[in-house]
């Protein structure tokens, strides 16, 4: 004997479509055909469900946090004797009186949540893939182009900015070394210059090279090499027109936010 069952849905469907699965799983999945009718936000929508619950003398399984849609298809659902679930309404309600608190009653939240995650994930991706100048071809997907020399904190305050959803890459200038002219073509609203104090980034360079054991290379903790450095990265951010942040009081996530102010349209 073959069971009918009904998942229904105001949204794509996913939820009742997960939690029926992870029953069946104890069940012989051969015994039930499963049908999905996703997108139920009408009176009429829930009169063919109904109609056809009828037909195959179905259980409904339904999922929908529309109220007035939710209400029609109970009482309809009642009234023709169709055995039903509501797997949200319930745990909605016991919410609700908890927290004192309306629900949105919004169809496909959960799905908004995922939507999010995706969305951060692609974004550390395109950090990771940006990293250094590694694809200059990247920069015009940017949300925004972090430019500096070397030890500037650009790396992490792109994974920083990545895990809020934002897709960064960043730039190293080079003492000497004309800078892309991909970076003309960009929108200078789109491009951040990072720049630190001279004794701080001597600092951060020789603690570097005593921690790790790196051969300095020539001028990378030189006092005097550092200095010419950081006066070519301001002029160079000069020509390009950007805004420019001084890092070297600010941790990670100060600099980040005022990344994002600017993002937004702020100022710094």
């Amino acid at each position: 004997m073959k069971f009918h069952v009904f998942l229904v849905s105001d949204s794509i469907g996913e939820t009742a479509n997960v939690v029926f699965k992870t029953a069946l799983s104890q069940f012989c999945s051969d015994d039930f055909d499963v049908y999905t009718f996703p997108f139920i936000k009408t009176y009429k929508d829930v009169d063919v469900i109904i109609k056809r619950a009828k037909e195959y003398n179905a259980i409904v399984i339904y999922t929908v946090v529309l109220k007035d849609i939710n209400i029609y298809l109970k009482s309809e659902l009642d009234k023709n004797g169709i055995k039903c679930q509501d797997l949200l309404i319930g745990t909605i309600n016991m919410m609700r009186e908890l927290s004192g608190f309306e629900p949105k009653n919004i169809p496909g939240q959960n799905r908004l949540l995922d939507e999010n995650y995706f969305k951060r994930m692609e974004a550390i991706e395109f950090a990771v893939q940006s990293d250094d100048g590694k694809s200059s071809k990247n920069l015009n997907q940017a949300d925004v182009v972090l430019l500096g020399v070397s030890r500037t904190s650009k790396t992490p305050i792109c994974i920083y900015l990545a895990n809020q959803s934002i897709k960064a890459a960043n730039y190293p200038i080079v003492y000497g070394v004309e800078i892309d002219e991909n970076l003309f073509k960009i929108s200078k609203k789109k491009m951040i210059g990072l720049t630190i104090d001279c004794e701080k980034l001597y600092r951060i360079r020789t603690k570097r090279i005593n921690a790790y054991g790196i051969i300095n290379d020539v001028g990378y903790a030189d006092l005097q090499s550092i200095k010419k450095e950081l006066e070519y990265a301001n002029k160079l951010f000069s020509l390009l027109g950007i805004e420019v942040i001084n890092t070297s009081n600010n941790a990670i996530e100060e600099t980040a936010s005022i990344i994002i102010n600017i993002i937004k349209g702020g100022s710094l």
